[in-house]
């Protein structure tokens, strides 16, 4: 993963997406009630995080990233943004969330799959085969 991280630094995202589709997939989402809870699964350097906190002004943000200078950078990011009050950040494995069932209104996190492909690949699941 290290080289991942080398690759990913100084990016505005660490995988794929844009503004754009997130803000698309907000709009197509009922309005979330005054004080709601959203997660960002795999936050990366927090350019999701930044417009689910636009998109959703009565929510609060949590942003969750293993990697510790990803965090760093959503909250610069945060601090010259007028959202920073709304969003917290934990350093943590997408895996094992230290949260509680029902938690959380919203859960984002469709930009991290291609993460798990490498870790998948001693558990058995392969891409079938055609013959």
């Amino acid at each position: 993963m290290n080289l991942f991280w080398e690759l990913h630094s100084d990016l505005p995202r660490e995988g794929p997406g844009a503004n754009g589709t997130t803000r698309e997939a907000a709009e197509k989402i009922p309005r979330l009630p005054e004080g709601s809870r959203v997660l960002d699964v795999g936050c990366g350097p927090g350019a999701q995080t930044l417009v689910l906190a636009r998109e959703f002004p009565q929510a609060r943000i949590t942003a969750v990233d293993r990697h510790a200078p990803f965090l760093e950078e959503l909250r610069r990011r945060a601090r010259l943004s007028e959202v920073s009050s709304r969003i917290a950040s934990l350093q943590g494995d997408m895996r094992a969330l230290p949260f509680p069932d029902n938690r959380f209104d919203l859960i984002c996190y469709g930009y991290v799959f291609y993460l798990l492909r490498k870790e998948s690949e001693g558990s058995g699941l392969r891409p079938r085969r055609s013959s």
